[in-house]
């Protein structure tokens, strides 16, 4: 089986259903039920020989200033850690009030937008830009096809 994590970077907003469960996280003004994404993440996992120990669920519906990534443990049915986690930024200006606020999303190379979809997490590299280590991540999905082209992947950044 791959070792591979799946990075669920879904909007979530048709997916959700808000009745209160323990797959409920916390932290989260809104509480959010994510049963129905967690059994989809599993069922994905297992019909394609990913990972079924974990997976990662960003929820870019959620305010940029909480947390939205989240690591869920498929055994446990639990999340065992939460963090925050911005989007791309479109292109917005840097001094444009709303940068951060709202995520957008495209499939389009070069936009500096998310794309929403399932991730496969690849290879490790270095980046060029400052930030150490990234992990690029290849898009599963229509929605998301262009992410090696569009430079979309995983790094840590100091102002978050």
């Amino acid at each position: 089986m791959k070792r591979t994590l799946l990075l669920g970077l879904l909007s979530l907003l048709g997916l959700v259903c808000c009745n209160s469960s323990d797959a409920t996280i916390p932290g989260i003004t809104a509480k959010k039920n994510y049963s129905e994404a967690h059994a989809e993440a599993k069922s994905y996992c297992v019909a394609n020989g990913f990972n079924t120990d974990y997976y990662f669920l960003v929820d870019l519906s959620v305010h940029s200033g909480k947390n939205r990534f989240f690591v869920y443990d498929f055994m446990h049915k639990k999340v065992t850690d939460q963090k925050l986690v911005t989007h791309g930024s479109c292109d917005v200006p840097v001094s444009h009030p709303d940068r951060w606020q709202k995520a957008r999303f495209s499939n389009t190379n070069d936009s500096h937008c998310s794309a929403l979809g399932k991730y496969k997490i690849g290879a490790r590299d270095k980046s060029g830009w400052g930030i150490k280590i990234k992990y690029w991540l290849q898009g599963l999905e229509k929605t998301n096809e262009l992410s090696k082209k569009s430079v979309i992947v995983l790094h840590s950044w100091e102002a978050v």
